[in-house]
């Protein structure tokens, strides 16, 4: 199952409430499109690395739309998250 994330800032809220729905490897969501508001963060008590933290302690691999790993987040844009059990699998290896 594959997801868009499009919630004017409130990302890392969203994730928390998903927290056990990602960590269920039978039932995670597979690949996580999130377009990040970070103008509204500071509203929402959001820092630009703790959506990605939340991500990374779900097992999922967090990459810019060119595909270049992700650390934090500063600006608005759009990142993908993909389990990472999925991204062997697509590379051929077992999990």
């Amino acid at each position: 199952m594959r997801v868009k994330i499009d919630v004017e800032g409130f990302e890392e809220d969203v994730l928390e409430g998903r927290e056990v729905l990602l960590a269920d490897s039978s039932r995670a969501l597979r690949l996580i499109y999130l377009e990040v508001h970070t103008y509204n963060w500071s509203l929402c008590g959001t820092t630009s690395d703790s959506p990605i933290e939340r991500l990374h302690a779900a097992n999922y691999e967090v990459r810019t739309l060119d595909g270049k790993s992700c650390r934090s987040i500063c600006t608005y844009g759009h990142v993908i998250a993909r389990r990472i059990d999925e991204c062997l699998c697509a590379r051929g290896l077992k999990v």
